[in-house]
């Protein structure tokens, strides 16, 4: 019996990988745009270092033959503006959400939250889910009777589990869909 529960909660701790890999990605691509940033950054304060230089090098009057220095700082500078721009628009893509979500991706709660408390509603539905799952495969591989009558309790494990669970996840459900909802009306209000 203790292997069978051993098993069940080791089978419901994988309701935290799609946490773990969430994370995991956010956390990477986070660290990829910083470094982007940095390195814009970098750019751009020598490029002011350098114009500075070149001003006082000619001195404040004076322009330049032909213009070739002004027309690189230009062009290097728009490079710059150009890439913080695409990493601008990266990152309202990647806060854009699809507004419809299918009836089956609704009920199995298969869409990503975006909200901390959105992905702890998830994973807890996903972690019961898999834990009553493996309770229910294990029985049926390994069945148990009762001793009296030697009639198999199966189906009074499915009605006990589905007492049991079957509300917890419908309310877990129930509030990852209102919070969903919460979401898309305040990003929607922030769009007007």
């Amino acid at each position: 019996m203790v292997e069978k529960l051993l098993v069940a909660v080791v089978a419901g701790l994988f309701g935290l990988l799609p946490v773990l890999l969430q994370w995991l990605s956010a956390r990477g691509a986070a660290k990829s745009r910083n470094t982007r940033i940095t390195l814009l950054s970098e750019e751009l304060q020598f490029l002011e270092r350098w114009v500075n230089l070149s001003r006082v090098g000619l001195g404040e009057g004076q322009t330049q033959p032909g213009g070739t220095l002004s027309q690189a700082v230009q062009a290097d500078l728009a490079q710059i503006l150009a890439e913080y721009r695409s990493l601008r628009e990266q990152e309202l893509k990647s806060h854009a959400r699809p507004e419809s979500v299918s009836f089956g991706r609704r009920a199995l709660l298969l869409f990503r939250p975006s909200t901390g408390r959105g992905w702890l509603i998830h994973t807890t539905f996903y972690f019961l889910t898999i834990f009553a799952l493996a309770i229910i495969v294990s029985d049926y591989q390994s069945p148990t009777f009762d001793p009296e009558t030697g009639e198999n309790e199966f189906k009074y494990l499915l009605i006990g589990l589905f007492v049991i669970f079957g509300p917890i996840l419908f309310l877990l459900r129930r509030a990852a869909l209102r919070l969903r909802e919460q979401e898309l009306g305040l990003s929607g209000r922030e769009e007007r």
